[in-house]
């Protein structure tokens, strides 16, 4: 296994938020505070729980916001280690890579662990795929899809505000800390195992729980 090819790079620039575009517009876009995470899907959410609780029952609208949670962590699990972490390699790939497979922001991430303005992914990239991710809800499951997409956009600003938070505070709680530890290896220790950050649970079913020693660490 690879050990994280930044860990050492991040260590010296733990609070730098390095420029990526010329243009100035393009420079804010991809940069999101949490707080504006927040501002942008908690209405959202609100106005599909309210739409859910008219087309099913209230008992049946929690369960499928439930299942919409449990989406998300599966979601969470494989956008993060196929499109984060994908590696092209036809040399053709690689150069757009940056552009295509989101890796380029991802891997700022990695080099730039606590930079603050880029620990949640923009409102311009996520915006739009939320909409597609509740058009193929409604396709699917129909009355079921406001609940059910309710429960997955819930869990996804929950992770993403996680995410911010094992990088800037220490996390007192025993889940916080173990969350904390658990993301951390992923930056610091081998970045090809333990891609879950709000749930350890599709690590364990699909085997990429990060478990050497950290003695063992590869450079």
């Amino acid at each position: 296994m690879k050990k994280d090819n930044y860990a050492n790079q991040a260590q010296y620039n733990k609070n730098y938020s390095p420029r990526l575009f010329a243009n100035p517009i393009l420079e804010r876009l991809s940069q999101t505070r949490p707080t504006t995470l927040l501002i942008g899907y908690v209405p959202i959410i609100g106005f599909f729980c309210i739409f859910a609780l008219i087309q099913q029952t209230f008992i049946s609208a929690t369960v499928t916001f439930a299942l919409g949670l449990l989406v998300w962590t599966l979601a969470e699990y494989l956008i993060h280690r196929f499109v984060f972490h994908y590696k092209p390699r036809a040399s053709k790939w690689e150069k757009i890579n940056p552009l295509f497979y989101g890796n380029f922001i991802h891997n700022i991430h990695h080099t730039y662990p606590r930079d603050k303005l880029r620990l949640v992914t923009p409102l311009v990239v996520t915006m739009p795929l939320a909409a597609l991710f509740y058009l193929v809800f409604w396709l699917v499951f129909r009355s079921y899809s406001a609940a059910l997409f309710a429960g997955f956009l819930t869990g996804y600003v929950l992770y993403d505000v996680l995410h911010a938070f094992t990088h800037i505070y220490p996390m007192s709680s025993r889940i916080g800390k173990f969350l904390k530890y658990y993301h951390m290896r992923h930056h610091y220790h081998m970045d090809e195992k333990s891609f879950g950050v709000s749930s350890p649970i599709w690590d364990y079913v699909f085997r990429t729980v990060d478990t050497t020693p950290l003695k063992k660490a590869r450079h």
